[in-house]
């Protein structure tokens, strides 16, 4: 055979093998190129604006409709900053298995400048992180709770709050819920003479967590900047005689959590001042999201009278906080039905990531909003009416992730799902709460919708109740 003839049969082999090898490598380089997130457009390239009024009026609603849309996976611009939202079935914790450099701290940042007024709070958030989240991730475990005798504490320090209104007594719902769980809460969290005088203050900052973080709280005629001033003195001189004895005085007075917390926070070299601002980011994690979901607990219950009958005759008819269907079913609601800003992300560094397969980039410095399944049409039908018997009528409903997800979700999670029932039952044992005036006109609350980092119950619509005290308040309900 001549060489021509060799080369003739050889020659479509090595067309053939250079083809394929490269489909190959180009396929490869597809495989590994991350695909685009969807981006949802706007008439206003880099500032995004239609899309941010549309996401600040109704954020659930505007996620949902770009779900049905894009996917459970997509985002917009907001004055020149990616914003990745992140959809039911995707999780938070997905991505974070994956990557180390979606940051966390952006809340509490915000908190610990808000709470001290200083802009640099970088040893107050350190401390928070390494030393006091270990202290409460111990402190309100189930175990944690159990050994400390928290939950009992709490209902005590409840009863004799409502045991304080002897006369039939005209209020807002929202000053009976705030009042009454701060000062329960922070007797038995902080310690029994906690400055709970403070309340008035207090709940005043609520609102202003964005003002309060930024310089100009800080500017003397401030008023929010004067109560944050007063509350953090009256935590100083609560803590003042245990902080310059060095643990020796006044150990009695303060709760078990918050003083393994100052031991922490002392030594870790803060000030007494940083303590007191630490100490503050605290009452607003351990106060304001309970606030919100308690008041559209009862609320619900009172605008239902056939609910609210249903209720009474059921904790009434029990003690303690178990072996309530119904009201259990109405908590859960109540956890799952309003909105509030949960955990948002930022991306310290590019990052590609694996969502089901699929590989995703998202630039860096994007902020990462994880929406949770709670008002997915395809898991919960009407996502967006409030049904207080959903889940007694579906038990294997999975419950609402009102409480975050991934590796950070708040450590007080299981405290709370204790203290919400224990505060509708005690009440409506205790009490016949009436509900005098509405603030709105319309018979159906609208979704409440909270787009700060600290949910505010005084935006929404108020209700004015009596609160009744019932002559045998240990006597069933027939």
């Amino acid at each position: 055979m001549s060489s021509w003839d060799t080369q003739y049969t050889i020659l479509p082999i090595v067309v053939a093998l250079g083809v394929t090898l490269g489909l190959s490598s180009y396929f490869r380089k597809c495989a590994q190129r991350p695909d685009t997130i969807p981006t949802i457009p706007t008439w206003f390239p880099w500032l995004g604006i239609d899309n941010a009024l549309r996401f600040n009026k109704n954020p659930t609603l505007f996620m949902e409709e770009m779900r049905e849309r894009h996917g459970p996976l997509y985002k917009f611009t907001l004055f020149g900053t990616n914003m990745v939202v992140l959809m039911h079935p995707y999780t938070l914790r997905q991505l974070e298995r994956q990557s180390k450099e979606l940051s966390h701290h952006l809340p509490t940042v915000m908190a610990a400048q808000a709470a001290s007024g200083l802009a640099e709070v970088d040893r107050i958030v350190d401390v928070m992180f390494n030393e006091l989240t270990p202290i409460t991730v111990k402190g309100f475990s189930l175990q944690g709770m159990k050994t400390s005798g928290l939950r009992e504490q709490f209902h005590k320090a409840l009863e004799n709050e409502l045991n304080a209104i002897t006369e039939p007594r005209t209020m807002l719902l929202s000053d009976f819920v705030r009042r009454t769980l701060y000062r329960a809460s922070c007797m038995v969290m902080f310690g029994p003479t906690f400055p709970i005088d403070t309340y008035d203050r207090f709940k005043e900052t609520i609102p202003q967590l964005s003002y309060l973080s930024s310089r100009w709280s800080r500017l003397p005629w401030s008023k929010a900047g004067r109560n944050r001033l007063v509350i953090l003195n009256s935590i100083i001189d609560y803590i003042r005689p245990w902080w310059d004895s060095d643990g020796e005085e006044n150990k009695e007075q303060i709760g078990e959590i918050m003083l393994a917390g100052l031991v922490a926070m002392k030594g870790s070299g803060l000030s007494i001042y940083e303590a007191a601002s630490g100490i503050m980011t605290f009452l607003w994690g351990g106060n304001a999201n309970i606030w919100f979901h308690l008041y559209w607990m009862l609320a619900q219950i009172l605008l239902d009278g056939e609910v609210y009958d249903e209720v009474v005759r059921e904790v009434r008819c029990s003690s303690g906080v178990t072996e309530m269907p119904l009201l259990d079913s109405v908590m859960w609601e109540a956890l799952r039905w309003p909105y509030t800003l949960q955990q948002l992300r930022h991306a310290n560094t590019d990052l590609n990531v694996n969502l089901d397969g699929t590989r995703y980039f998202i630039p860096k410095d994007s902020w990462v909003i994880p929406k949770v399944l709670n008002h997915d049409s395809r898991v919960y039908e009407q996502p967006f009416e409030f049904k207080p018997r959903r889940f007694l009528d579906n038990p294997s409903l999975p419950k609402p992730k009102s409480f975050g997800d991934g590796s950070h979700m708040c450590k007080g999670m299981n405290f709370a799902l204790y203290q919400m029932p224990d505060f509708v039952a005690t009440s409506l044992r205790r009490f016949d709460i009436k509900l005098v005036k509405r603030s709105g006109k319309e018979r159906k609350i609208q979704q409440s919708e909270s787009n700060s980092f600290l949910p505010d119950i005084s935006k929404f619509e108020e209700f004015t109740i009596e609160v009744i005290p019932r002559s045998h308040p240990n006597q069933p309900t027939p």
